[in-house]
């Protein structure tokens, strides 16, 4: 079973308008809209879907409130959907309706999918290190905003981490990538990928819920001014800008009124089959080597350069 990564999630929301707004000002590309849906893009074609929360073609939600209700899972060829159809099946966990669906232990509704994603050629603002220089005679671009290149990973409030862990390791073949020492896991979805696609988060409630959502941008230059313009834009930074010791990413979380968090990220690390998981204890400086609390000043949007 060849997996891409995530094809899209579909939120069911309370305030389908204000999704909307903060889609566009977050950087994806509006695809679709409508009365009672609309659907967002990032540049490689993943999709974030906006519902209405009592939407009767959306699964049961885990959590009240706006949140994710299903979760699209890219692979390369309708063979391995087929594969995932099979292994659900032999599990007795194939969900009933159309496609290749099932639930995960924590009740979070998957889908399986023929991947649609392409990424195109983007090359990142050139750099210059006292060892290597890469731009000559030339500023640094400047963006007024981000536009993310694809979903890069979900993380998910489970009230067992150990078990949804095992379902998607044993039976959907996810890889462990690092975890830490109260049962939480960094999951990818194939042995060469991103640091983690899945992030299973032991929830301290005992409760399921959405976490965030995450988005890979093209540098450094692109997370921070993302950021700044969804400041500028009236959104609450969560947490950031910031860097994760765990994966090496710099991060900016935004409150997201589809429910959770947004994140844009950059320079995750890449792993192989070669690569050691590590177990880690859950702290203030195992989450970020560095972060702000809540953003950066307020400065006025420029054109791009």
């Amino acid at each position: 079973m060849r997996f891409v990564g995530i094809e899209a999630a579909a939120y069911g929301v309370t305030n389908l308008p204000k999704a909307k707004r903060f889609w566009t000002d977050f950087g994806l590309e509006e695809r679709a809209a409508g009365t009672a849906s609309a659907v967002f893009a990032a540049t490689n074609g993943s999709r974030v879907i906006l519902k209405r929360r009592s939407d009767p073609a959306l699964p049961p939600a885990v959590e009240e409130g706006s949140t994710v209700r299903l979760i699209s899972w890219g692979m390369e060829t309708a063979s391995d959907v087929e594969a995932v159809r099979e292994r659900l099946a032999d599990a007795g966990c194939l969900a009933e309706g159309p496609g290749v669906r099932t639930v995960d232990p924590a009740g979070f509704a998957l889908e399986f999918v023929v991947s649609a994603t392409r990424m195109p050629e983007v090359a990142p603002s050139p750099a210059n290190a006292p060892q290597d220089i890469n731009r000559v005679d030339a500023r640094a671009g400047f963006y007024n905003r981000a536009e993310p290149l694809k979903i890069g990973h979900i993380v998910l409030n489970v009230p067992d981490a150990a078990a949804a862990a095992a379902f998607y390791r044993e039976v959907l073949g996810f890889h462990l990538s690092d975890a830490y020492d109260n049962g939480s896991v960094f999951l990818r979805c194939a042995p060469r990928h991103s640091h983690h696609n899945l992030f299973l988060l032991q929830s301290p409630t005992g409760l399921a819920g959405l976490n965030h959502l995450a988005f890979a941008v093209r540098d450094i230059h692109e997370m921070f001014a993302g950021g700044q313009r969804m400041t500028n834009c009236g959104w609450k930074t969560a947490v950031g800008p910031g860097r994760h010791r765990i994966s090496s990413c710099y991060f900016w979380y935004v409150h997201n009124p589809c429910g959770g968090f947004a994140e844009y990220f950059w320079d995750e690390d890449y792993l192989t089959e070669d690569w050691e998981p590590q177990l880690w204890t859950p702290g203030p400086e195992v989450f970020a080597e560095w972060m702000l609390p809540k953003g950066l000043p307020l400065r006025k949007s420029r054109s791009a350069r």
